[in-house]
């Protein structure tokens, strides 16, 4: 129980901050392909926990705010990208981070995908009464 309540409190607040407080305050990116990718992975993952999380255990509230962070760690590095080049070429450490954002990116975008998918009806749905009317 304590392992499950830990990688909760893990996934659902500490990686959510720090991928925020990275974005916002530590970016190091070289170019704004870099830059690009570093938001939108921030971005899926938010949108991953905010769909999918388990937020019974820490608060629903908690999600709204960190969609908050994110818009505006998004809007600050949005100013800041104008000032990078379109593509630096990129060393050994930023090749490893490009794959990872890449990756992340798409994994956690298409599970989103899947549950906004799953939360559709596929097909009407039957008006029942209940069953125990006075």
């Amino acid at each position: 129980m304590i392992f499950i309540t830990l990688f909760v409190l893990i996934t659902h607040l500490l990686l959510p901050v720090w991928l925020t407080v990275n974005l916002l305050l530590f970016d190091k990116s070289a170019s704004q392909v870099e830059l690009g990718l570093a938001i939108l992975c921030c971005g899926s993952y938010t949108l991953f926990v905010f769909l999918l999380g388990n937020w019974s255990w820490v608060g629903y509230g908690w999600r709204y705010v960190f969609l908050g962070l994110f818009a505006i760690a998004t809007a600050k590095s949005i100013l800041s990208i104008v000032t990078l080049p379109l593509w630096a070429r990129p060393n050994a450490s930023q090749w490893l981070n490009l794959s990872i954002y890449t990756v992340l990116f798409t994994v956690l975008m298409t599970q989103s995908a899947q549950a906004l998918m799953g939360r559709a009806a596929p097909a009407p749905s039957l008006t029942l009464n209940f069953p125990m009317k006075k």
